[in-house]
């Protein structure tokens, strides 16, 4: 993790959390929308004054979106993100206005269908020890467990992204 991170930043990462999931099977129509923005299950980015690469590892095998899947939209990250500009677009479990007068949150999925192709929304489904390392700067959710339980844990790594070059006197 610390060789990949160290790669992939081309710097000297921290690894700053480490979470472990159970995800008990759960009826969707049963979640309100505060406790899907709790678990992720609306498309977010992971935004802040740092650079995040997160590596999901799972412990049970995925055959399925409904088994808990992993999705994440291709190409969105980074520079390519592009957000709604219409607060009707976004959940309002989550949503906050920025300084600048956007808005911020989590994206209804019908947004998400509009603006970017079915072959760029990927949904991974894949044998238990999977690892996923993804850069979370870009539109990803997690799916709700609705078939069996969900066991994973998730390592992230950051480093800052305000660095001497970044600064104007």
């Amino acid at each position: 993790i610390e060789d990949v991170s160290r790669y992939y930043f081309e710097c000297n990462p921290y690894l700053v959390g480490a979470v472990a999931f159970h995800t008990k099977p759960k009826n969707i129509e049963t979640f309100d929308n505060a406790e899907r923005h709790r678990s992720a299950q609306f498309y977010h980015y992971d935004g802040s004054h740092l650079k995040f690469l997160k590596f999901f590892i799972f412990f049970n095998n995925i055959n399925d979106v409904n088994d808990g899947a992993h999705s994440f939209i291709e190409g969105s990250h980074e520079s390519n993100l592009k957000l709604p500009l219409d607060k009707k677009d976004f959940e309002e479990a989550g949503l906050r206005r920025l300084n600048n007068g956007f808005y911020t949150g989590n994206v209804k999925d019908n947004w998400i269908s509009k603006n970017y192709s079915k072959k760029q929304i990927l949904n991974f489904c894949y044998p238990a020890g999977t690892l996923i390392i993804e850069n979370t700067s870009g539109f990803h959710k997690a799916n709700n467990c609705i078939t069996k339980s969900r066991d994973m844990l998730c390592l992230s790594t950051s480093i800052s992204a305000l660095t001497p070059n970044n600064y104007t006197r």
